[in-house]
This record gives structure tokens, C-alpha cells and sequence, in this order.
């Protein structure tokens, strides 16, 4: 059968081969290389959209919903559930002078750090430091080395050019 294809083939190519252009092999052809973005020019563009979203079919546990005018104001909503299964709804603007929450609902509070994370952090911040002032001693001395390294090129320039006058 695959014998049979190729003979047709071999055949329509024989007897039209002007069918066959445009079947030349080029790599453009295979990958597209997109061009870099560009930010539009002139007024904001309106928009709309909403969505709802849950964690296994037939069930909704968050929905957003946002539109921009034609001023470039975002005004949007996002409801979903906390870890205790409690709704929190958040409306929101967003326009030149930033961004604008209005939260319905419990606010999420930050977990106090363990004794473990805070001592993580304290060596994190310390040994951070000792490499900041290590790579600074790095600097200087390459600072230093190429001092010497110039000096020496300059006396060596100097020293051929007396041996040629």
C-alpha cells in the first residue's frame, strides 16, 4: 500500500510537477520567530471579560470579572474561598493613581514566622553580606592588579621606545 502512495505521488509530480510548487522545505517554514512586543499607541482599548473556575467539574469556588474603558480606569471584581471555606470578595479599581482594593470579607492575615524561618532569614541576611563584602574585596584587588598590570605595560612602552631613538 505505502508503495502504491508513493508511485501516485511520483506520478502526479511527473505529469503536473507546477502542482507541486510551494512544497519546497525552507526552516521559516517550521518555526515562527515572533516579534518583540510593542506597547499600542494612542487610547486605551476598551475590554471585558469574566470567568468562573473551581477545583473538579460543576463546581464554582472562584469567578473574576474586569473591564477597562476607553478613559484606561480597570474596574473589576474576584470573589473565591479561603482555606476555611469562607467567601472573600474584593472590588477593585485601578486607574492612574494605582490600585484601589475594597475587600468583603475576612482579611487574610500573615502567618507569623516560626523560630526556624527566622533564623533561616538572619543567615540568609548575614551570609548575603559576608558574599557583598567579599565580592567588594574581589573588586578592589582586580582594581589593584590592573593598576600594576598598566604601570607595567606603560614601563615597557617607554623602555621600547628609548631603545629605538
Amino acid at each position: 500500500m505505502k508503495v502504491f502512495i508513493l508511485l501516485c505521488v511520483v506520478g502526479a509530480a511527473v505529469a503536473r510537477p507546477e502542482l507541486l510548487d510551494g512544497l519546497e522545505h525552507s526552516h521559516e517554514a517550521h518555526h515562527e520567530h515572533p516579534q518583540p512586543y510593542e506597547e499600542p499607541v494612542g487610547p486605551p482599548q476598551p475590554y471585558q471579560f469574566t470567568y468562573q473556575a473551581g477545583r473538579y467539574p460543576n463546581h464554582v469556588d472562584r469567578t473574576h470579572s474586569e473591564s477597562r474603558g476607553t478613559d484606561g480606569v480597570v474596574v473589576g471584581t474576584y470573589e473565591y474561598l479561603d482555606p476555611l471555606k469562607r467567601v472573600v470578595k474584593v472590588d477593585y479599581t485601578a486607574d492612574q493613581n494605582g490600585f484601589h482594593p475594597n475587600v468583603q470579607g475576612p482579611v487574610p492575615q500573615a502567618p507569623r514566622e516560626s523560630a526556624a524561618v527566622a533564623a533561616a532569614r538572619e543567615n540568609f541576611f548575614t551570609r548575603s553580606a559576608q558574599i557583598v563584602a567579599e565580592q567588594a574585596r574581589i573588586g578592589q584587588e582586580h582594581a589593584r592588579l590592573r593598576a600594576i598590570a598598566e604601570a607595567e605595560r606603560a614601563q615597557r612602552e617607554a623602555a621600547e621606545q628609548q631603545q629605538y631613538q
